[in-house]
């Protein structure tokens, strides 16, 4: 299209305008990483820059997984020993335990009225929806599934919306049983989708790039950056030109439309030059995708599960490093199915025997020796892979510190004791610095029934996220049903606030 300086601008000819810059701006996605991440204003000092939500299924054994009582160190158990590396940026949402070492009934995280039993999707999401209980849930072999749709999003799709991208969704196996285990949503409800195999995590999260060689593997080094921003800075200094040669044959409308698009080019211009010019963000071998080696292909009789969720932490790590996503959410197998759901993990040993008992089995253990040392002992390897994350974190240097100082981790549940479907003394764990926002290395023994919401509420605030309350009255122009809700809540937990 010709414009002519001589002739009076028609609105349909800056329509047209506006709609080429539009199109333009996708060009700059060349550079990015497939992961497709996009960076947002930082937060402000004291908070954290990353968030990881951790979800397990079928509770923990409360008597190994709770500090004695009187204890201060948020690791001081068997289930938690794993992380007491990290005990001193640990926080323990505990709760008071007698003698034989099982909680006080209506204490630490509990929900005010009790949800029907295996709700996953109220872990992250406080919603009021109920899904059913059904075979077919989720299918490995592609057969079509129940697809259960909530009322609103969940914490982890919140955040990474504001860094307006989707969160890094990674689970082990969420296949197979007759319960739901969906946990995060989008505005609408609708489940997102997790990334259950090695190849499709490769593929989606690191993919192939654009750069010097079209279609190589792996990130970008530092030449495709220098060429990357050299293409960038053509491009806006184009639009920008056309723009101000446009300005004054603009009405008032116009220049207002036109300066609220050249704010976000701008924006976006600058967010990429910074993190590509910073020397802080890794670049060649550091990015590499990790090896799937040792994962055997779609195999779920517990042979992939060690291998296949050490894969999972380092994904977890580099995506971070590398600016490819500052949310990723874990989800560790899936609940219901009798006897056969559920995790296995066939390399830990009871009396000298190794087993492969399904982590479901076990928690509903009736208090059968044999189960519930067992029980114990994968909940302890679960917890084990969130000590796991935390030293691939803190092995990534920063301009302040590590990427562990930087990111907030929260595990939890949506059952205390899974034999008995509790809904009080819920497990709670957040780790890692968070920006200096929590009061790190604390047992915060909750002697009152705590709303779980709270703890999504800290973690929203600790990203910097504006959640007066939670669930959101409305997200992206979606009203949420679950506002003002049974499990809605506006406050932090005040103790774990630094």
């Amino acid at each position: 299209m010709k414009l002519s300086t001589r002739n009076r601008l028609q609105r349909r000819d800056f329509i047209q305008w506006i709609g080429g810059a539009a199109l333009a701006l996708p060009s700059f996605e060349f550079f990015e990483l497939s992961a497709k991440a996009q960076t947002a204003t930082l937060p402000a000092s004291k908070t954290a820059k990353f968030a990881v939500f951790i979800y397990t299924n079928d509770g923990m054994h409360p008597p190994a997984f709770f500090p004695p009582s009187g204890s201060t160190d948020p690791t001081a158990s068997a289930t938690l020993s794993p992380l007491a590396p990290h005990k001193g940026q640990m926080i323990l949402l505990g709760a008071p335990v007698d003698a034989t070492g099982f909680p006080t009934a209506s204490t630490g995280l509990a929900y005010n009225m009790r949800p029907p039993q295996h709700q996953a999707n109220i872990c992250f999401t406080a919603s009021k929806k109920t899904f059913p209980i059904a075979a077919g849930q989720a299918n490995a072999d592609g057969t079509p599934h129940i697809v259960n749709k909530g009322d609103g999003p969940s914490m982890d799709y919140v955040i990474a919306k504001t860094y307006k991208q989707s969160p890094l969704l990674l689970a082990m196996h969420p296949c197979g049983g007759d319960t739901p285990s969906d946990v995060t949503f989008d505005e609408s409800g609708n489940p997102q989708t997790r990334l259950f195999q090695p190849g499709t995590i490769l593929s989606t999260v690191f993919g192939t790039r654009i750069g010097t060689a079209m279609g190589t593997p792996g990130p970008m080094t530092a030449p495709d950056n220098a060429l990357a921003l050299a293409k960038q800075g053509a491009i806006t200094n184009f639009l920008n030109g056309a723009f101000a040669s446009l300005r004054p044959q603009l009405n008032a409308h116009d220049k207002q439309v036109m300066d609220q698009h050249l704010t976000q080019l701008r924006a976006y211009e600058t967010s990429v030059t910074t993190r590509m010019m910073n020397a802080s963000i890794p670049t060649g071998a550091a990015c590499a995708a990790p090896s799937a080696a040792a994962v055997p292909p779609d195999a779920q009789d517990g042979s992939e599960t060690q291998p296949f969720s050490k894969f999972i932490m380092q994904t977890i790590s580099i995506a971070f490093s590398c600016a490819m996503n500052n949310v990723a959410t874990v989800s560790f197998g899936y609940p219901g199915g009798g006897g056969v759901g559920g995790l296995r993990m066939p390399w830990l040993s009871y009396n000298k025997a190794s087993f492969d008992d399904p982590l479901h089995f076990v928690s509903h253990n009736n208090g059968n020796a044999a189960l519930v040392a067992k029980y114990a002992l994968m909940n302890q390897w679960i917890i084990s892979q969130m000590a796991l994350l935390m030293d691939l974190l803190k092995a990534i240097p920063t301009a302040t510190g590590t990427l562990l100082d930087d990111t907030v981790i929260y595990l939890t549940n949506r059952h205390g004791d899974g034999n008995g479907h509790t809904n009080y003394a819920l497990p709670g764990i957040i780790g890692g610095g968070a920006g200096g926002y929590f009061k790190t290395g604390q047992n915060v023994v909750l002697a009152k029934a705590t709303n779980p919401t709270d703890v999504l509420v800290s973690i929203g605030r600790s990203m910097g996220v504006q959640v007066p309350t939670f669930p959101l009255p409305t997200f992206n122009g979606v009203a949420c049903p679950s506002t003002g809700g049974p499990y809605a809540s506006t406050t932090e937990i005040t103790q774990i606030k630094a």
